[in-house]
């Protein structure tokens, strides 16, 4: 490109210079105007050669695509669902470069048929058709993270409790299951275990939403319980042993001295 630029240049400086010099050097000669018009001609037939021997470079349009690997429809084509729910049509070839990224496992080089179904994907390339079918120069692919199950706060009174689930009811009534690993905590209680738990005891939990089909179930995660006065676990109900004693107070301490009487 700087070659060309130098050369068109040069053509441009002498027919500056060239020109106007042999218009003043043969003013004189009655072939002026015949020898000047033949440098102007040598000179463009001179840039016309060095346009058609070094044409202008096209800018390049680079274009990019991402979305999820929905389908491989090929061999070489697959079909990405953008985030708009949209798709488009990513064609490789033997000059693409496809790279597979995974958080922790340094970046690696993979063949086409390794291209998996949920991938995402990031596609360059400078040929698209149609607006939807991109032939790609180099795709990057990573595995998507799992989603975070959605977590909400449940609380209320217990009007039911088994050893798979407990029932809350604050306005609307909220069935909430035990799984294999939660966190219980009763108060007052050290140990505590779902036998602890009694109607009419209030809790507040932390639950995740777990699909189950076309059912959404909630799962404890954490469980704090506040046992009611019906509950042999309330602190009210409890004996405090430090505030009495087993043996009887001696009528006077082993340290006191007493004087006989007469």
């Amino acid at each position: 490109m700087q070659k060309f630029i130098k050369t068109i240049f040069i053509t441009l400086l002498l027919m500056l210079v060239i020109i106007p010099h042999v218009s003043l050097a043969q003013t004189a000669s009655p072939s002026a105007e015949t020898d000047q018009d033949l440098v102007k001609e040598k000179l463009k037939e001179r840039l016309e050669k060095t346009l058609s021997e070094n044409p202008i470079p096209k800018r390049i349009r680079w274009y990019g695509i991402f979305g999820t690997i929905s389908a491989k429809t090929g061999e070489d084509t697959f079909s990405l669902t953008k985030n708009d729910s949209s798709t488009a049509t990513i064609v490789v070839n033997d000059d693409t470069q496809l790279s597979f990224f995974k958080s922790g496992v340094p970046t690696r080089k993979i063949k086409a048929g390794d291209i998996q179904q949920d991938w995402f994907a990031i596609a360059m390339g400078t040929e698209m058709a149609d607006n939807q079918t991109l032939t790609a120069s180099r795709i990057s692919f990573s595995v998507p993270q799992a989603k975070m199950p959605k977590r909400e706060i449940i609380y209320g009174k217990v009007t039911e409790i088994d050893e798979d689930s407990v029932t809350l009811s604050n306005g609307k009534i909220t069935n909430i299951t035990f799984p294999k690993k939660y966190i219980l905590s009763v108060q007052g209680v050290e140990k505590p275990a779902i036998e602890d738990i009694n109607i009419d005891d209030k809790a507040v939990a932390i639950v995740e939403e777990l699909a189950d089909g076309d059912e959404i179930n909630l799962s404890i995660k954490n469980i704090y319980v506040v046992p009611s006065n019906n509950n042999p676990k309330a602190a009210s109900n409890q004996i405090n042993e430090a505030s009495g004693s087993a043996n009887p107070s001696p009528l006077a301490s082993p340290n006191t001295k007493t004087t006989p009487k007469p």
